[in-house]
């Protein structure tokens, strides 16, 4: 398992979580690395994702992800403190240089834009090369 998006779910993560029913205009955050799910109403639903990065929040992503690198490959554990020290720095360090020199180095460009909402459609979308 590699993504946090292959971890399996399992109902009784629901019995600990705190659910947030938003309205129109509400907007929600949570910490880094904190597990959450969001599931949809049975209606039209509208989300903006945003991700906003401090540099310490940055050093704390690429060192999770040098530990990950440990994880697989030297079957070493490490946690993430929050606290950024030299350590911290040193593994964003690792990690910034295993992106690049695997190809795996940051997006240059925006998501393109492929649809935009319509109202008048049955799913309320419509796709811009249409």
């Amino acid at each position: 398992m590699t993504r946090e998006e292959e971890l399996p779910y399992r109902a009784m993560f629901d019995d600990l979580a705190i659910a947030h029913d938003l309205t129109p205009g509400m907007g929600l955050t949570w910490p880094q690395l904190a597990p959450h799910r969001v599931r949809n109403a049975d209606c039209v639903n509208v989300s903006l994702s945003c991700e906003f990065m401090t540099w310490s929040a940055l050093a704390n992503a690429n060192a999770a992800y040098t530990n990950g690198l440990l994880r697989r490959g030297l079957s070493v554990s490490q946690q993430i403190s929050g606290e950024v020290g030299p350590a911290t720095f040193a593994k964003a360090a690792f990690a910034q240089a295993h992106k690049t020199m695997s190809g795996r180095s940051p997006r240059v460009s925006p998501t393109p834009i492929t649809f935009e909402l319509d109202v008048t459609r049955e799913n309320c979308v419509r796709p811009l090369w249409a």
